[in-house]
Formats: C-alpha cells, sequence, structure tokens
C-alpha cells in the first residue's frame, strides 16, 4: 500500500492559428513494467510555423481508470505559448491547470484561482507527472537554448543533464540514445533516452502514488527492461558518496547503547577497521589506529544502524534519504525486479549512497488488480519465480493479494527448500490461519492480523478467548513476524485539518513536491473521527502480541522517505512497548528474523560497524532517535544534514 497523493501541474493550452494536416504517434504506459495503457498525442503544423499538440493519455490502475487530455502549443521558434490539462494523475489525483504566456507574464488558472506572475528568464512552465510528450519538448527546448543549467518550471528551477550515450542493437540497426536526468519537475530524478533524430524513446520516473512508471514509443518495447535497470544505475551514481572510505575508525567518548542487553556504557570507544568492529570498550582503554579517523562523540549516543522492514526503493533518492536518517539495512518489500538489483549493485560497488539492501521478490495472480509482471497463476509458475529471485540474491519471496491457495502453498515449499522465507500479504479469498497453515513466515500490515482474531462489540482483540488463545498459539509455533505499520495507518486516517507537523516534526524540512504528495492524504474530519477507535485497537494489539512473544519488527511502506521509521517507534512506545523494545524492533530483530544476527544488529566486536550517532538519549525519550547527528556505514562516515541537502530537503 503506498499513497503518493496529491500531484502537481502539467500546462498546456489552446489553437490560435489555423491548423494543417496532423501527426500522430503513441507512447505505451506502464506500471512496474506491466502494460497499462497508452499516452497518445497529436500534432498540428499551424500555418504561422507554430505547433500544437493535443495529449490522451489514458490508463486503468487496479481496476481504476484514469485519463488525462492536455495541450501544448508552441511558437515557431520552439517557446511555449499555452498550455493546459484536465482529468487525472492518479487514481487519487486530478488536474484541471492553464497556462498562458504573454510577453513578460504568465497567467495562470488552477482550478478557478486565476492569477498573473512575471514570467522569469529560461522558462518552461512544466510541472509534475507531465505526460512524456512534453518532457520530449522540455529536453528539445533545453537543447536549442545551449543547455542552460537551471530551467525555470512553473513552481522551481529544473536541472537537466546529459548522463550517457546508449547504444541499442535492434534488427535494422544499431540505435544511438542520449540518456538525459530531469530533476525537480517531482520530487527527484526522472530519466530519459532521446534519439538521434530528438524524439523520446523512453521516460522513467513514477507517478503521483509513488509508483515506478515507464513511457515507451513501440519501437523500443523491447528494450524496456534495459531503461529499467539503466535508469537505477545511473541514478544511483548522481548522488555517489563524496566522503571517502576510512580504512580505520575511532569513536570515542560516546554513550555504548547494547540494545540487546539493555545496558549502556558512558565514555566509551569504539574503533572500527575495514568496516568492522574490532574493538569496543572504556575510552581510556582504547589503543587507537595511527592511521586512523578520530571522532569525539561528545557523549552522543552510539547505536546500531536502523532498519526499515518495509521499504519500496523506487526512486534512487531513497538511497540517501535512508542514510540521513540514519537507516542502514532495509527489506525492499516488492520492486521492479532488474531495477532492484542494478540500485542495489552500484551502491554496493560505492557508487551511489543508500543502504545494505534485503531484497523481497513480489509475485502476484492475473488478474485486472495484480501488482506487476511477476505473475504465477499456476504452481509451476509460482516455484520458477522463487527459483529466478533466489538466483538473483533475494533474501525473501513476498506475497501478493492476487494469489491461489494451491500456488501460495507451492511458492512457500519452494522457498523454504531455497532456504528463503516468505513475508507478505494475506491474499483475497483466503484467511490468515490458512495463509499461516501454508507457509508464510512473516505478516505485513496489522489489518491482515486482524482477521485472524474474534474481537470483542468494541473491536478489541482479548487474546484470553479460547479461539485467539489457539490462533495465537499456532502463530507461535509457526514463528510468525509481524510488520504492523502503524505510521501508515495514522497518515491513511490523519484528519485533513490535523497540521501534518502533529505526525511529522520535520514536516517543513521536506522538499516542496515532496510536502504537496501528502498534503491531500487523510480524511474528512468526520470521518477519521471513526477510525480513532481502529488505530487504538492496532496498538493495543501490537503491544499484546510483542507481550506474547511474537516478534514486532519496525517497517514503514515509505511515506515520508527516512522519517517515517522515527514515527513507527514512537507509536510502539505509545503502544506500550518500553524505548528498549522499540528500538529493538528496529535493530536486533530484524536482523534476527532474516538471519544476520550474527554479523549485524547489535554493536559487538566482529560485526559490521553500522553505527549511528544520536545527539540525545532515545533511550529515556524515543522521540531523541530523531536526532541522529552521524551515520557510520561501510567504512564511510556521513553528515545527515549534508546528505539530506543532496535530495532537496532542509534543515
Amino acid at each position: 500500500m503506498q499513497k503518493y497523493l496529491f500531484c502537481s501541474l502539467l500546462l498546456f493550452g489552446c489553437i490560435a492559428a489555423v491548423a494543417q494536416p496532423s501527426d500522430t504517434d503513441r507512447f505505451i504506459i506502464h506500471r512496474h513494467l506491466k502494460v497499462i495503457g497508452r499516452e497518445t498525442y497529436h500534432l498540428n503544423r499551424m500555418a504561422d510555423g507554430g505547433r500544437h499538440y493535443s495529449v490522451d493519455c489514458f490508463y486503468a490502475d487496479r481496476g481504476k481508470d484514469v485519463p488525462l487530455k492536455a495541450t501544448i502549443r508552441l511558437s515557431a521558434s520552439g517557446d511555449p505559448l499555452e498550455m493546459t490539462s484536465r482529468g487525472y494523475t492518479s487514481r487519487m489525483s486530478q488536474i484541471n491547470d492553464a497556462v498562458v504566456i504573454r510577453g513578460d507574464s504568465l497567467l495562470i488558472t488552477q482550478d478557478s484561482t486565476t492569477k498573473l506572475v512575471a514570467k522569469p528568464a529560461n522558462m518552461f512552465p512544466v510541472d509534475g507527472y507531465a505526460p512524456a510528450i512534453i518532457q520530449e519538448l522540455l529536453v528539445a527546448w533545453w537543447m536549442k537554448n545551449s543547455k542552460p543549467a537551471n530551467v525555470q518550471a512553473l513552481f522551481g528551477p529544473v536541472e537537466i543533464r546529459t548522463l550517457a550515450t546508449d547504444t541499442l542493437r535492434h534488427a535494422n540497426g544499431d540505435r544511438i540514445l542520449s540518456a538525459i536526468g530531469i530533476n525537480n519537475v517531482i520530487w527527484g530524478w526522472e530519466f530519459l533516452w532521446i534519439d538521434q533524430r530528438g524524439q523520446l524513446a523512453a521516460l522513467t520516473t513514477i507517478n503521483a502514488e509513488g509508483d515506478k512508471f515507464e513511457f515507451v514509443r513501440p519501437d523500443y518495447e523491447n528494450d524496456l527492461l534495459f531503461f529499467a535497470a539503466k535508469s537505477a544505475e545511473y541514478g544511483a551514481r548522481l548522488y555517489s558518496a563524496k566522503s571517502k572510505e576510512n580504512s580505520a575508525i575511532a569513536i570515542i567518548h560516546g554513550v555504548l547503547v547494547d540494545v540487546e542487553k539493555e545496558k549502556k556504557l558512558h565514555d566509551a570507544a569504539i574503533i572500527v577497521v575495514d568496516g568492522k568492529i574490532s574493538w569496543l570498550g572504556p575510552t581510556q582503554k582504547a589503543v587507537i589506529p595511527a592511521n586512523a579517523t578520530i571522532i569525539d562523540a561528545k557523549q552522543r549516543h552510539m547505536l546500531p544502524g536502523l532498519w526499515d522492514m518495509h521499504a519500496h526503493m523506487k526512486q534512487v533518492e531513497w538511497g540517501p534519504a535512508y542514510i540521513a536518517t540514519g537507516i542502514t539495512t532495509v527489506r525492499d518489500m516488492g520492486n521492479e525486479f532488474v531495477f532492484i538489483n542494478s540500485m542495489k549493485s552500484t551502491i554496493d560497488a560505492g557508487q551511489g549512497v543508500g543502504p545494505n539492501i534485503l531484497k523481497a521478490g513480489i509475485i502476484d495472480g492475473p488478474g485486472p488488480m495484480s501488482n506487476g509482471i511477476m505473475i504465477a497463476e499456476t504452481k509451476e509458475q509460482g516455484i520458477a519465480l522463487v527459483k529466478k529471485y533466489k538466483q538473483a540474491g533475494f533474501h525473501q519471496v513476498k506475497l501478493y493479494s492476487q494469489l491461489k491457495p494451491d500456488v501460495v502453498q507451492a511458492i512457500c515449499v519452494e522457498a523454504h527448500r531455497a532456504g528463503m522465507t516468505v513475508a507478505g500479504h494475506i491474499p483475497q479469498g483466503m484467511t490468515t490461519e490458512q495463509t499461516v497453515d501454508l507457509g508464510i513466515d512473516m505478516i505485513a500490515h496489522l489489518p491482515y492480523l486482524m482477521r485472524a482474531f474474534v474481537g470483542n462489540a468494541n473491536g478489541d482483540v482479548d487474546l484470553k478467548h479460547p479461539d485467539n488463545r489457539k490462533m495465537l498459539k499456532k502463530l507461535l509455533e509457526k514463528k510468525i513476524v509481524v510488520d504492523p505499520t502503524l505510521a501508515l495507518f495514522e497518515l491513511v486516517y490523519r484528519p485533513l485539518d490535523q497540521p501534518l507537523n502533529r505526525i511529522e516534526p520535520a514536516f517543513q524540512t521536506l522538499p516542496a513536491k515532496l510536502q504537496a504528495d501528502f498534503t491531500s492524504m487523510g480524511l474528512p474530519p468526520a470521518e477519521a473521527e471513526k477510525k480513532i477507535p481502529a488505530q487504538k485497537v492496532y496498538q493495543k494489539l501490537v503491544f499484546q502480541l510483542h507481550q506474547a512473544g511474537i516478534p514486532i519488527v519496525a517497517g514503514t511502506d515509505m511515506l515520508i522517505p527516512g522519517y517515517t521509521l522515527y514515527r513507527e517507534l514512537e507509536l510502539y512506545v505509545a503502544a506500550g512497548l518500553t524505548t528498549w523494545e522499540a528500538l529493538q524492533c528496529a535493530t536486533i530483530t530484524p536482523a534476527r528474523v532474516m538471519g544476520l544476527s550474527t554479523t549485524t544488529g547489535t554493536l559487538e566486536k566482529g560485526k559490521d560497524a553500522d553505527i549511528i550517532l544520536v545527539d540525545g538519549d532515545p533511550v529515556s525519550n524515543i522521540s531523541d532517535i530523531r536526532r541522529v547527528s552521524l551515520v557510520l556505514t561501510r567504512g564511510r562516515l556521513y553528515n545527515p544534514s549534508e546528505v539530506h541537502q543532496t535530495i532537496g530537503f532542509g534543515r
């Protein structure tokens, strides 16, 4: 469940001159590589030498039609004159906008509001989730105008870069394409490939819900996987580490936090050699290597790097966002196969900034509601996909919502045979108990687990109820792990009149385009009030499950990059967990359930040196976890503020 709701402008216009015969072309629209629709555009060449494009976008996303119509008129010299955009930019967001450029002025209309503003230099009025043909025209305008360092879009500067030249082998000859990156039309980079005629071959981006989208000309449909993989590689390299790798690091005069034993050691030191903890103990006893970089912690708390156990790294910007918030390991719970493989290999090679990625490969069943292209209609198809994921280094398989019971069982059996675990949703038409019996190991999203229990009239779950005791016994015997995503439901059920900084104190530091994605996320106040009891039940059940011995792991399902993990931990403490227990949910517990507790999850000799310094005491106040001031991972030191600035976050 990923929610990126509010979208931005696409802007287009009207015909003012007599049209000549039209040209028509199209792009194929994909969501997670699955064909879901078309973008068709008609070009009318005007008698005055200008051009008028009318654009018709239509796709169907998980049972919902998403239509959009747009226009743009260019002068004979290729400068934009008028734009309009009306329709939907996702299943959940609409647009009704227009721009008219007259001399040095812009007349901007959004819904029923119109304003006149001065036209800035180097201006091309594009903004947010624009159709592919508009992106092509933007790049053509940029090239015609000598590639200015910054283009002024409607609501801020846009950066455009030439990244590489790619050669594709086609039956009728090689195709030479320029790979172009565009930053800040949406939050983060989009990637385009332009052929030698100046035509767009492909665009890889996200939609207004944060899902991966690809627009591809039919001639290049067979190259789709190439474009998806290269967008991860080129994108990750844009954020390559500026800090050098240190062979030896000594952190002295800190407070060492043992999250497993729930102990602290004051005035402690940690010696790191080649990315591993070689020694830790009292600072006065430390023997510091001669070549070590020395960090004076000044009594800041030293904790293991945090884990997000429900990530979806669908943009390269998530790598820096995680590092800046002290999250050094994530479980990616479903992504494009080639994209996540390319991103992980680029980061692991030291050519990008990001956490250690543990991959969970998604498998869904067929149908209009299916997610992506990893589809298993039969047991044999399910087994083949598990083998594909295993061969590619995935740790887990993720079940999605359209799978049938016999396919679920085959997937679980094959995954366990291969030494993998199985996580995910409870498929539609199946019960939680049935899915547990068939072999799922980890359940994502608390409501799926709620189904397994008998509730009273208030919706509360009494684990002393005979049926509930029986179900709890089964969960314990099967060693089921739960990823509740409480912060997700808090945001989804937020009353729209409640300021977002009530949930996320750092909200105002987010880039404006990212803020806009969350502004409309929530419910009308009257409806939100009805959800308050459900949220209380969720928190109570998390506490009960934890007390009963069910492992709880902290995950976010995207939302506000990095910061939502902090909120998840705050909600665990609000539910009744101690601060120690909440910290364990984002450190040693996920390391343990993923089979990696011998190498990570705590600060111990011989383990990976994933270390964060916190300017506060999260054991006394869990919200102090928000005060991460230094991150060490893969032998590199990161200043969170500096890393955040690279992806447009403020202080």
